[in-house]
């Protein structure tokens, strides 16, 4: 059984509550909203502003929009006018709810990781030790991953690419945590992109592996960043399912199966649990693609565990 859980907190707002936010506020929430929903990164935005005279910082857009400060002075009121216009809003739309009181920080509602890890003590440690320290500075915006499964139906390896987004900066590190089947070898980290591996530890008793991951760049609060790596199986044994763990929500998940064209199995399905020790749940059958792939794909996704099962019989 593979099973991951990649740290990060609380993700952004669904862009389809840009309106309600317009609507009734709070500022920064718009704002945030209508950022993601224009497709523009801090720095092109910043760079539009300029084209027309106006002059913002990436840290002040990106302390607006996390609420961190408001505009309030006459220049910054001016430069709202504008940023309104570039996002593709309504005149005033942005400085209408500057009126509205900011609403009180809350944390992020977040799973405990003893009830995705209950039965690995050494993952528990290593989420405390590692993990945990970067909960409220990182959160995955989305996250994709493919497994490969060999002819002899054994999973040779899996490949992630997540979409990270800096709550806090600055933020220049991120971890990843996999496992592998009980009673065989810890996973091998074997490609990185977009990132470098700055320490790598095996617990080979618990079949476990940590990384922690040096981003290309630093990325100030706001800003948003691709990883990709790769683990290898070093199993023999099958295993008729994978699955990921997901201590906080995510804002979209996709689980690739790719299996080799000639060992299709006869019956895949999804499923979810809420912990370690709950039953399956929402099992839906899933139809493999004439090239041997199965997926599944969601979003928005609360904190949990999500899976593919298949068996061949």
């Amino acid at each position: 059984m593979r099973l991951a859980a990649p740290f990060g907190s609380a993700p952004p707002l669904p862009h389809r509550e840009l309106h309600e936010a317009l609507q009734r506020g709070p500022f920064h929430r718009a704002l945030s909203l209508a950022i993601d929903a224009s497709g523009l990164s801090l720095q092109r935005l910043q760079h539009r502003l300029a084209t027309t005279g106006t002059q913002l910082s990436k840290s002040t857009l990106s302390y607006w929009r996390t609420g961190r400060s408001r505009p309030e002075r006459a220049s910054s009121l001016r430069a709202l006018a504008v940023l309104e216009s570039a996002l593709g809003l309504a005149s005033g739309a942005l400085s209408a709810l500057l009126d509205t009181p900011r609403p009180p920080r809350r944390q992020p509602r977040a799973r405990r990781p003893k009830s995705l890890w209950a039965n690995a003590p050494a993952a528990v440690s290593l989420l405390a030790e590692v993990g945990m320290r970067t909960e409220e500075r990182l959160f995955r915006l989305s996250l994709h991953e493919t497994v490969q499964v060999g002819v002899d139906g054994v999973q040779h390896g899996v490949h992630v690419r997540e979409v990270v987004r800096a709550t806090h900066g600055p933020v220049d590190l991120a971890y990843a945590l996999l496992y592998g089947q009980p009673g065989g070898d810890p996973p091998e980290l074997v490609m990185t992109r977009h990132c470098s591996p700055v320490e790598v530890r095996s617990l080979p008793e618990q079949c476990l592996t940590v990384c922690e991951l040096a981003l290309d760049r630093v990325i100030a609060q706001g800003e948003t960043a691709i990883i990709e790596y790769q683990f290898a199986f070093r199993d023999t044994a099958q295993d008729l399912r994978y699955e990921r763990r997901f201590s906080y929500p995510v804002h979209e998940h996709l689980l690739e199966v790719q299996f080799d064209p000639g060992a299709v199995p006869a019956a895949c399905s999804s499923y979810r649990r809420d912990a370690l020790d709950s039953a399956e749940r929402d099992l839906r059958p899933l139809t493999a693609s004439p090239s041997g792939s199965v997926h599944l794909a969601q979003a928005p996704v609360p904190a949990g565990v999500y899976g593919i099962c298949w068996h061949w019989d």
